[in-house]
């Protein structure tokens, strides 16, 4: 929820951007992406169950949640091996209606042209000058964002537009990928999470499906580091 360095780019085609680099033939490339992805879900840590699951709409409130998270983007390419982001969300509730902004910056997941080993001190640093804000502050109310799995109590949608992730922070073949991404969301206690779409712009157009992509986070301790974090990349 700030300016942006990046600018206007989308998370929603991150799980597929993240796994495909430039090539003059993308359904050769999309091949051996599955081929990859198949790989690395064997090598996940990161507990399959949270990701792809219906979303309830029982606890969703309006609250005050602001801060600092960590917001993970489980894509339908490969929802074990998610993007992972700084999260920095404000809220405003002197207006009316409410507002709600955000802004990510992306997490590193590659080291030295390989996955970061947890022991690694760079493992989920910020990578700088990679800031991806939204177009500023969006309506966070009791009002239908027209998203019927969140219902329309503390839901809230993003278009972030056109948004490029370094390669760095992509855990399964480092390449740089460029995204066009919407946040479908809502919050839950201490959390923000919800759904995502979008459109795969480089290295190729791929489409991800509202309802096979989701995002979800976890409030960072104060002190806390986000390499002692569990992804969760949809709503508990």
């Amino acid at each position: 929820m700030l300016g942006s360095l990046v600018s206007k780019r989308s998370l929603a085609a991150l799980g597929a951007a993240v796994l495909l680099t430039g090539c003059p033939d993308p359904d050769a490339r999309y091949d051996e992406f599955l081929d990859t992805a198949a790989d690395e879900r064997g090598k996940s840590t990161v507990k399959e169950d949270y990701f792809g699951e219906p979303l309830a709409t029982d606890n969703v409130a309006k609250t005050e949640v602001a801060g600092r998270f960590m917001l993970s983007v489980a894509t339908q390419l490969d929802p074990g091996t998610p993007l992972i982001f700084q999260a920095d969300v404000v809220v405003v509730d002197a207006s009316d209606p409410w507002t709600i902004d955000m802004e990510l910056r992306p997490l590193r997941a590659m080291c030295d042209g390989a996955k970061c080993d947890a022991a690694d001190p760079r493992f989920r640093e910020v990578i700088e000058g990679a800031v991806i804000n939204t177009p500023g502050p969006v309506p966070y109310e009791d009002v239908d964002s027209g998203n019927a799995n969140l219902g329309t109590v503390g839901s809230f949608d993003i278009a972030f537009g056109e948004v490029s992730v370094p390669g760095d922070a992509n855990a399964i073949s480092g390449s740089d990928i460029l995204v066009d991404l919407n946040l479908y969301g809502a919050t839950r206690a201490d959390t923000v999470c919800g759904q995502v779409d979008g459109g795969l712009v480089m290295p190729f157009a791929f489409t991800l499906e509202r309802d096979k992509n989701n995002f979800g986070t976890v409030r960072l301790p104060e002190g806390g580091a986000f390499g002692d974090l569990a992804p969760v990349g949809a709503c508990p």
